[in-house]
This record gives structure tokens, sequence and C-alpha cells, in this order.
């Protein structure tokens, strides 16, 4: 990447000046770079957490990158691409609920944030497959692979080693009310703390029937729609064509 300087012609001191940045290889937290992912970003020891199931998961996840990497070289058809989007979803639904699962067993305290990072990094994974189901040729696989790369080393190397010592018993958490993660409550999907009367005066709601339901449906839907829009305007911003 070159910027010219835009110093007067007429001044010699900065005549024909060139700054010249080089990117680098690795950034302080060890990211992958945008180098790194047109290659495909290399599994490496520092990527293990010594939990056999998160490690198994993690390298899969490597394997997808680099899946996204080939589709780009080899020109890959839509169908090739889309299933490989399809298989990020699901290694997102299936790897975070296991990862999820073992930071409570854990008390890991920092449960919450994570949770949230799971839950922007899904619902964006599920925006992306469906915006290329729609139109593969809106999709930059550069910006999608640079994505992944730079997410498999933030979250990887910084948010899930902060786990590690909790669920290999080095660290314990001291169970008590101020510092361990709420239980989610089981209905049907995974609630929220303190939204469970919320979901049971719903349902009651739906299960009467009548206008109220058709009421709550209709607005339940205008909601998942402008999220939906929202989600995709995202996906366009970050790898659009």
């Amino acid at each position: 990447m070159f910027l010219r300087s835009t110093y007067p012609k007429n001044d010699s001191r900065f005549s024909g000046l060139i700054l010249i940045l080089r990117p680098r290889k690795r950034d302080p937290v060890g990211c992958a770079t945008v180098e790194d992912s047109m290659t495909g970003v290399a599994w490496s020891d520092r990527y293990v957490t010594g939990i056999k199931a998160i490690d198994k998961d993690h390298h899969s996840l490597f394997e997808l990158l680099a899946s996204l990497v080939e589709h780009r070289k080899a020109r890959s058809g839509p169908s090739a691409v889309a299933a490989t989007l399809h298989a990020l979803e699901v290694y997102a639904a299936e790897h975070f609920e296991r990862e999820e699962r073992f930071m409570l067993s854990a008390h890991f305290p920092g449960f919450e944030t994570h949770r949230r990072a799971h839950d922007e990094f899904r619902t964006l994974v599920q925006a992306l497959a469906r915006q290329y189901r729609r139109e593969p040729a809106s999709i930059d696989l550069d910006k999608v692979s640079q994505f992944l790369a730079h997410w498999i080393g933030s979250h990887i190397l910084v948010e899930d080693m902060a786990y590690v010592p909790y669920l290999n018993g080095t660290v314990s958490a001291e169970v008590d009310d101020t510092d361990t993660p709420p239980m989610p409550i089981e209905i049907v999907l995974r609630v929220p703390p303190g939204k469970h009367e919320v979901i049971k005066r719903f349902a009651a709601l739906m299960r009467d029937g009548g206008e109220v339901a058709d009421t709550l449906e209709n607005t339940l839907n205008a909601l998942e729609h402008h999220r939906e829009q929202v989600l995709d305007h995202r996906v366009r911003a970050l790898f659009g064509t």
C-alpha cells in the first residue's frame, strides 16, 4: 500500500516523497492477517487449549477457512461455496453450544460476555449464508476469508484461552451469587435469566389463540423481518463486492 505526499511540489524537502506501509505478518495478539487468509491460517500449537473436544472443533474451523480459500482460488460454483457456508452455520451452532456448556459447568465468570460474542458471530454467519444463497455474486469471498482469519486469532487466542484455566481445573471460580454465571432456564429454547415469565405469558397468549395470538404473531414476523434487514445490510457492508 502506498500513500503519496500531498506537500507542494516546489518544496524540495518533500519532492517525490512516498510513504510505504508494509503489512505485518502478525499483530501483537497473534491475529491472522489478510496475507494469512489468502493462503489459509495454519493450525499450530498456539491454538491448542488442551481440551480435546474444543481443539477438535477449532481444527474444523481451520478446515472450513481453508475450504473457502480454495473455493476462491478454484473459482468454485455457488453450490460448493454455499455448502461450506452452511457447514460454518452448523459449526457455530454445535461448537458454541458445547463450549457454553463447558464454561457453565466450570463456573467461568466471563460466561455472559463470551456467550454474547458467540451470538453475534452466529447471527452474522447465518445472515451471510442467507445472502449468499440469494445473491452469490454479491459476496466477496476474500473479505469473508479475511474476517474469519481475524476472528480465529481474536477469539480463540484471546477469548477462548481465558476460560482454559477454569476448564482444566488450574483455576477455580468462587461459587456464589456474585460471580457464578446464572444458569439459563430451559423451556423450549435457552432463555436469558429473568425472561422466563415473559416467555410463559407469551406462550399462554399464543395457546389461547384468537385475535391476540394473531396480533402477536404478526408483530413477531415484523420484528424478525426488520432484524433480517439490519443483518443483511451489515453483511453487505462487511462482505459485499
